[in-house]
């Protein structure tokens, strides 16, 4: 804020190069912009710092907000400072996205010297960012804010980030596109998926496979449109395959079948059959109940509205959950009662309505978090008391009901968040620090993505995937703010 830009004065203060960002608020006088990516108590505006040999001046602040939308309840007089701010409502998109908001900053200053008091008030325009959605590949993430604008970083080698360029790795978030209607994300191995608003359906990534389901494989480093249906409502991608449902609760698959993951009765001889892949969607049944999907290496595990939890793939360590370790190309119920699932590369995390957390597969790591290493065939509870849940690679994160957040399994680069942990490996339920405003979880491989209450996104893990604008140092050992560009 420049408070001697409109003053004739001579000698008065002009506008100078705009002070450093300070935690997550950006003044720009030029423009008359702030733009906040989390508005909450303790946050700053900064101000034009006036060259050494202009007069000094004293600076008290005011703020309010025009019209119905004052997001700025009140503003330290002396510093600044936000002391009160009203961040939003939930996950109420259209609201969130409303909170665009002007306010008028009233700057008066005192001069130390034979200069004048300056006085100005200038509307500044707040918007308002926060993250709303994320999801992690295998390593890399997708994530959109509040004004559906959408984000990606992590490794670019086969164009998954979608930003048109084949790259190592993006070390900070990289806008996709220009378009504000992006509604739902879904990274796999190599790939990406996303829905906007008017339920269509995108694609972008490796396509080796068929996996993006545009009806060929070729791979795309920008978004491609996936057919021309307009009835989508959520995706999932695996490691080559991907999966979707319409808004009539029918389920739809496309990709590698090499192990019958696509749940259409069929399947391929070995990983590396490409006769049964499909490269366009292909509805598996004829059921219209199905609810939630999430899809590992492999296989799939797929809730209907009824609490019946479903899986079929790649039975590698009993990762089905059915007591076997034979493959399934069609769907297999495992129980009812459930309410929430997440699958890893080769394990399940799973709520059941009495919010019992169970777990089952692959567990070398420690990843189903029942105190041992041992693969389990079948659901098996942990323990009690939780409400989400976020399979990483050979990581496991959870949410107890209280919005306490908790880790366990493959630590070897800190994806749990646990701060320099001694042991590698970690096979209980691990409390990260002591916040009680978590909202959402995801792991891919050697990393992790927590989203909190108020939109602000943090990342611990191997470096070159948090999307925090640097691998330097190689790993964050607790959760780190991912700042938004």
């Amino acid at each position: 804020i420049d408070v001697g830009v409109k003053s004739a004065i001579p000698d008065a203060p002009t506008l100078g190069t705009p002070a450093p960002k300070k935690e997550n608020i950006t003044v720009d006088a030029a423009t008359r912009k702030v733009r906040i990516s989390a508005l909450e108590a303790g946050t700053k505006f900064t101000i034009v710092q006036f060259p050494a040999e202009a007069p000094k001046y004293t600076l008290t602040y005011s703020a309010e907000g025009v019209g119905d939308n004052n997001i700025v309840k009140a503003i330290d007089p002396i510093t600044g400072e936000i002391t009160q701010g009203d961040i939003g409502n939930g996950d109420d998109m259209p609201a969130i996205k409303a909170r665009t908001a002007d306010i008028a900053v009233k700057v008066t200053a005192e001069a130390v010297g034979p200069y004048p008091a300056l006085q100005d008030t200038i509307i500044f325009t707040v918007e308002h960012y926060r993250w709303m959605r994320v999801d992690t590949g295998r390593s890399h993430t997708l994530a959109i804010n509040n004004r559906g604008e959408l984000y990606a970083w992590g490794d670019n080698d086969n164009g998954q980030v979608g930003i048109g360029t084949i790259t190592d790795a993006e070390l900070a978030p990289k806008r996709v596109g220009t378009d504000s209607d992006w509604e739902a994300v879904s990274g796999g191995g190599y790939h990406s998926l996303a829905l906007k608003s008017d339920g269509t359906l995108y694609a972008w990534g490796k396509n080796d496979r068929g996996q993006l389901g545009i009806g060929s494989t070729d791979n795309e480093t920008t978004p491609r449109q996936v057919g021309n249906a307009g009835d989508w409502k959520t995706i999932a991608a695996g490691e080559d395959h991907s999966f979707a449902l319409k808004i009539d609760g029918s389920l739809y698959s496309w990709g590698s079948n090499s192990f019958g993951q696509l749940g259409n009765g069929e399947s391929g001889v070995n990983s590396s059959d490409k006769s049964k892949d499909k490269t366009a969607p292909i509805q598996i049944g004829s059921d219209r109940n199905w609810q939630t999907i999430s899809a590992g290496v492999y296989y799939l595990v797929a809730l209907k509205d009824t609490g019946a939890l479903y899986t079929w793939g790649f039975n590698e360590y009993g990762k089905l959950g059915d007591g076997t370790t034979t493959n399934k190309n069609s769907p297999i119920q495992i129980g009812t009662g459930w309410k929430a699932v997440s699958a890893g590369d080769s394990h399940v995390l799973a709520i059941k309505t009495d919010n019992t957390l169970h777990a089952w597969g692959y567990n070398r790591s420690g990843e189903l978090g029942l105190g041992d290493t041992t693969n389990r065939n079948i659901p098996t509870q942990i323990s009690t008391g939780w409400k989400a849940v976020g399979a990483g690679a050979f990581h496991s994160l959870a949410l107890k009901s209280d919005s306490t957040l908790y880790a366990w399994g493959d630590n070897a680069l800190d994806a749990l968040g646990l701060g320099n942990a001694s042991s590698q490996i970690i096979n209980n339920p691990a409390k990260v620090g002591s916040d009680t405003d978590w909202k959402a979880i995801d792991g891919g491989a050697h990393f992790s993505l927590v989203l909190k209450d108020n939109g602000t996104l943090y990342a611990m893990g191997l470096s070159k995937f948090l999307g925090i604008g640097t691998a330097t140092p190689r790993i964050q050992t607790s959760p780190t703010p991912v700042p938004h560009p």
